[in-house]
């Protein structure tokens, strides 16, 4: 949604995210209310990281993306080629 994000180091563990960047990371509540605060109190820096934020989501983690990474991971596993089906779909074994 382009929004500026919080999160802990575990909330965000597995993504491609880097504090300062696509998000801001605070572990403690102390740090954490002050990341917000920081937020709230300038907007830019809201829009920068809302921005960079959804870029990185639709850039990496969209459905298609994260259909085709899955396919990918299937046919390694299986040694299959894909192929499109009629609606351009393609097919695990096709």
């Amino acid at each position: 949604m382009g929004k500026a994000v919080v999160s802990t180091t575990v909330g965000c563990e597995g993504l491609d995210v880097r504090h300062g960047e696509h998000l801001l990371v605070a572990d403690d509540t102390d740090s954490f209310a002050r990341e917000i605060v920081r937020i709230l109190s300038d907007p830019g820096l809201a829009r920068e990281l809302g921005a960079a934020g959804r870029a990185l989501a639709v850039r990496e983690y969209s459905w298609s993306r994260s259909g085709a990474r899955l396919e990918e991971l299937l046919q390694r596993v299986t040694g299959t080629r894909t192929a499109p089906s009629a609606s351009g779909v393609s097919r695990v074994g096709g």
